[in-house]
């Protein structure tokens, strides 16, 4: 039999103590944190702040309509999350103009946040592929609608049938009864 000094059961208690005085610094910090995110919410509200910078925070249930600029640095592939950061900026605002700088692509990747949708219920998209409905302007930069004849910064005028053609391959396609 090994002697027992007691060690183990004082390892135990200095391990407990550190664990309830670790979970009590952990809940300042969140506090503090939480707390922080507030104040910067009232400051963007007031106008005492101009900018603020996160990264997944408030892209839902937050209520600050006078935010006019979204910035979006990271590519998204969830639809939900591109539309929802978008509206943060979108909705109007002593009609102020609401403008997205969208760095990583999610336009292309998505649409414009402002297209009209089809949805389902069943979670599934309704109807055949959509063709591209936005483009890069070659001269400026600037996604603007497939529509557009004429880029509104530059005015790069787009050659007549440069719309991309829809393609599909067989498995997209299939025969549609009536009843």
């Amino acid at each position: 039999m090994k002697p027992n000094y007691g060690f183990a059961k004082r390892q135990r208690e200095l391990a407990k103590k550190q664990k309830k005085e670790e979970k009590k610094l952990r809940k300042q910090a969140e506090d503090a944190a939480a707390k922080a995110r507030k104040q910067a919410l009232l400051d963007l509200r007031d106008g005492r702040l101009r900018v603020a910078s996160q990264c997944n925070l408030w892209v839902e249930g937050m209520d600050q309509p006078a935010i006019r600029v979204a910035i979006h640095a990271r590519p998204t592939a969830s639809l939900t999350i591109w539309l929802q950061s978008c509206g943060r900026v979108m909705r109007p605002y002593e009609g102020q103009p609401a403008i997205v700088l969208d760095h990583a692509g999610n336009a292309l990747r998505h649409g414009l946040p402002s297209e009209d949708r089809v949805y389902a219920l069943d979670g599934r998209s309704k109807g055949a592929p959509r063709p591209p409905s936005i483009r890069r302007c070659p001269s400026c930069y600037l996604v603007v609608s497939q529509a557009a004849r004429v880029c509104p910064v530059c005015a790069y005028d787009f050659p007549p049938g440069a719309e991309p053609a829809v393609t599909y391959t067989p498995q997209q396609l299939r025969l549609l009864d009536r009843y």
